[in-house]
């Protein structure tokens, strides 16, 4: 189900049933967009809340949907990156991995992809492979990118945090016990937050990347089970949602 909620609202909007499981959502402006594990990437206006696109992208998942120079990029789970144009019609595939591709971040000029095999690969505005590098062990399921430090941090089934400069690893933090999910830098990038499978967010200071503080379910009334996406929703404010079926909203209160 895709359900449009406003945080004062205890009651969400239904805009769309799909017929099989959502992986990733995208908004830009009045548009919502989206991909299922079937592979159906559909496009929805939120105010009319009619469908404005249905596409069969793909036979595997689609992981992620991202924009990147007036286009929509889907990372797919055959492997390939998907780019679409304006009308929501397929341009061109590349591929580049055997495995699943599972995050997409715009990195200034260039594109940074990430993928089953713990390769982040970076791609320059016709799609070419600039460079690759082996970033973790495994799945990369996050990454977020500064663009005042230059820095890319990833994270994924490894449970480790890693910032990265121009392809070169700066810091590895062991950030969590089991797998990060999310990584979301805040509005002027002094904070950012990481998610995982062992059911915490961590806020972290970002110019020394010093922890500030674990958000649990015993002592600030997070999740109680694996929390998979977080978003900020302005400076202090961040929506996180969770395994537990529940979305929450957390203030912070910096002193």
């Amino acid at each position: 189900m895709l359900v449009q909620w406003r945080l004062a609202d205890q009651d969400g909007v239904m805009i769309a049933r799909q017929a099989s499981a959502i992986y990733t959502l995208a908004c830009h402006g009045p548009l919502l967009m989206s991909g299922t594990h079937s592979g159906v990437f559909s496009v929805f206006d939120t105010v009319s809340r009619d469908l404005v696109s249905h596409l069969q992208a793909d036979t595997s998942p689609v992981f992620d949907i991202a924009f990147f120079n007036g286009l929509v990029l889907l990372a797919t789970g055959h492997g390939s990156l998907l780019v679409l144009d304006q009308d929501f019609s397929l341009v061109k595939r590349v591929r580049l991995s055997e495995k699943s591709l599972r995050r997409i971040e715009p990195v200034g000029e260039r594109i940074a992809v990430s993928g089953s095999e713990g390769i982040i690969w970076i791609l320059d505005a016709g799609f070419d492979t600039v460079s690759r590098f082996q970033a973790h062990s495994t799945s990369v399921f996050a990454m977020a990118h500064s663009p005042l430090s230059g820095t890319l941090l990833s994270g994924g089934r490894d449970a480790l945090l890693k910032l990265f400069r121009d392809n070169e690893l700066l810091t590895t933090i062991p950030a969590h016990l089991l797998h990060i999910h999310g990584i979301a830098l805040n509005h002027d990038e002094s904070l950012y937050l990481t998610c995982s499978m062992d059911k915490t967010i961590k806020l972290w200071h970002a110019p020394d990347n010093a922890l500030l503080k674990v958000i649990d379910f015993t002592k600030y009334g997070g999740h109680t089970s694996s929390v998979n996406k977080i978003l900020w929703f302005d400076k202090n404010k961040f929506i996180s949602c969770s395994d537990d079926r529940t979305l929450k909203c957390f203030e912070i209160q910096q002193k």
